[in-house]
């Protein structure tokens, strides 16, 4: 990157924080780059209800989710020490981990370790997590870092609380207004914001709203209207 952004025509960044490190850096030239963010393709509607998912988890009162692939930079273990910070003060919430990668065996075996295996569900890659989102009372999202992190937005547009690491578009397109941020690596912090979410539940729905408010915009644009954006930003070199 050192050598191919200072030559670069033009550059595209998914978010400020992107444009922001490829300026400072790797060399970038600042009036080069410019930021188009990611546009989801996926399902953002599921047939199932929250009132489902709720049901397939009957022993708990309040569910925390992860969304994640299971890999390294993706630090889901950060989540499962932060959980078990909290787990016995709140006995009655689960844990639920969608996805899968290299480090599932690795985490289920943190788990047991740290005594809380019995709030921790692995419920593998789902190909809609909507209903999970409407279902959770809280997301967390522990990544060491993210170009973009597109379930930050997929959580906000389905009115899920959002616990996250302060990476990707964290401090550009949702702030401290909509989500409690943590630095990155920080379990305590992570524990912290988790336990007041579950103590007060209208703060949740505050920055439910909040986040909801930011992201319905995002969510609804027209394919058109961005490829047209994207378009553009081309066009320009």
């Amino acid at each position: 990157m050192k050598f191919i952004l200072p030559r670069a025509s033009a550059i595209r960044a998914v978010s400020e924080r992107v444009k922001n490190t490829a300026v400072r850096e790797f060399g970038a030239p600042l009036h080069l780059v410019s930021v188009v963010p990611i546009k989801n393709a996926g399902e953002l509607e599921s047939r199932e209800t929250a009132k489902e998912i709720k049901e397939k988890y009957p022993h708990y009162d309040s569910l925390v989710l992860v969304v994640s692939r299971l890999q390294q930079e993706k630090n889901v273990g950060l989540a499962l020490r932060a959980f078990a910070m909290i787990a016995k003060s709140h006995p009655k919430t689960g844990l639920i981990i969608l996805g899968e990668g290299p480090e599932k065996k690795s985490l289920s075996s943190l788990s047991v370790s740290l005594g809380i295996d019995a709030q921790v569900q692995f419920a593998g890659f789902q190909k809609n997590v909507n209903a999970y989102f409407r279902a959770a009372d809280a997301y967390v999202l522990t990544s060491d870092y993210e170009g973009y992190g597109m379930t930050l937005i997929e959580a906000a547009y389905a009115g899920c609380p959002i616990v996250t690491t302060d990476v990707g578009l964290m401090g550009s397109i949702l702030t401290k207004e909509e989500a409690l941020i943590c630095p990155p690596r920080n379990e305590k912090c992570l524990a912290t914001n988790l336990s007041l979410l579950l103590e007060n539940p209208k703060l949740g729905v505050h920055l439910a709203a909040a986040a909801q408010k930011v992201a319905l915009p995002i969510v609804h644009e027209e394919s058109s209207v961005y490829l047209l954006r994207y378009r553009d930003d081309i066009a320009r070199t």
